[in-house]
């Protein structure tokens, strides 16, 4: 009874705990999980202006700092683990900053318009994908 209840404290605890993805008090977004949206997601026109205005302007090569003063911080921050077989350790390769203008449904794998900046091990971008299109410069 008392490790049950050693248990649930702990829990309580954590719940607490700043949660990778979310936003912080400085407005940047920690890494590794989705961040705390609610759907359906429409960026305001502010957050859109500074996609669609500055999203051309990434190119591969540009830090990660160089991208957030262009684009802010992500939405969202996930991994990139290198290709493995069932037995070995996942390997993280690199990082996936979304920048999203709408998203309808949580359930949705892609959202229908986003900014998908990948960075490589070195924290510079190796690819970028936009469902934006190009003219928007």
């Amino acid at each position: 009874m008392m490790r049950a209840g050693l248990i649930i404290c702990l829990l309580l605890g954590m719940s607490g705990c700043s949660k990778p993805g979310n936003r912080q008090n400085d407005g940047s977004v920690s890494p590794m999980l989705p961040a705390n949206i609610e759907y359906p997601y429409r960026a305001n026109q502010r957050r859109t202006s500074q996609i669609l205005n500055n999203y051309a302007r990434v190119h591969v090569g540009m830090s990660v700092d160089d991208v957030r003063a262009k684009l802010g911080a992500p939405d969202k921050i996930h991994p990139v683990y290198a290709p493995t077989v069932k037995t070995s350790v996942p390997q993280t390769i690199g990082t996936r900053y979304w920048y999203i203008i709408l998203q309808e449904t949580k359930q949705q794998t892609w959202p229908d318009s986003f900014v998908l900046i990948t960075f490589d091990e070195e924290d510079r971008v190796k690819a970028i994908e936009s469902t934006l299109p190009v003219g928007n410069q």
